[in-house]
């Protein structure tokens, strides 16, 4: 989900070069990228000390080659699912969908836990609004700001922002309060 993004202010929070799958040689990512033409066009993508902050976007398009790759040149089937695994049991894989799977072998891949609440939203710490862990389910869901404006917290998505400078001026939620580093502090 997190590479999924198509908005150009989200970013990698790391520089390209410390990025790479499994298997990679050191700085794969960075030089793939490189040689896109996304690169030729995204102007605050290369940092003053020639460090690379791409777009989120561009990460999962790598990675989605890199299963291509890997799905032609195999010997066995890859499938990319799109669905929530619920039970593993002698040897089956359950599915949110109703799917069975065969596995002889399971790999459970996690991202990062929740990050810690920041001490100035503590306060709110039971408030409707803030989403303290943005894993929880329909986190992700977006309240449209109200018609006419007012009510309104600009927020900037994640440290990556911060780092390697946004595109644009952040976006604009209803009464949304972010755990994230990186709140906007202008008006």
């Amino acid at each position: 989900m997190a590479y999924s993004t198509a908005e150009p202010t989200h970013r990698i929070n790391v520089p390209a070069a410390r990025m790479q799958l499994a298997g990679d040689e050191e700085g794969a990512f960075d030089h793939w990228y490189r040689h896109q033409p996304a690169f030729t066009v995204d102007v605050q993508a290369l940092r003053p000390d020639g460090s690379v902050y791409p777009q989120r976007g561009q990460f999962g398009r790598y990675v989605a080659q890199r299963f291509a790759d890997a799905a032609a040149s195999s010997g066995g089937r890859l499938r990319h699912l799109r669905d929530r695994a619920l039970a593993f049991h002698q040897g089956m894989v359950t599915t949110d969908g109703g799917l069975q799977l065969k596995a002889d072998l399971l790999v459970l891949a996690i991202s990062h836990p929740p990050p810690s609440l920041p001490a100035q939203a503590e306060a709110r710490r039971h408030h409707p609004a803030l989403i303290a862990n943005p894993w929880q389910p329909r986190a992700r869901c977006h309240r449209p700001a109200r018609p006419g404006g007012g009510d309104g917290h600009r927020i900037n998505h994640g440290r990556y922002g911060r780092d390697a400078g946004p595109a644009g001026p952040p976006r604009q939620y209803r009464r949304l309060f972010a755990p994230w580093p990186a709140v906007a502090r202008q008006p």
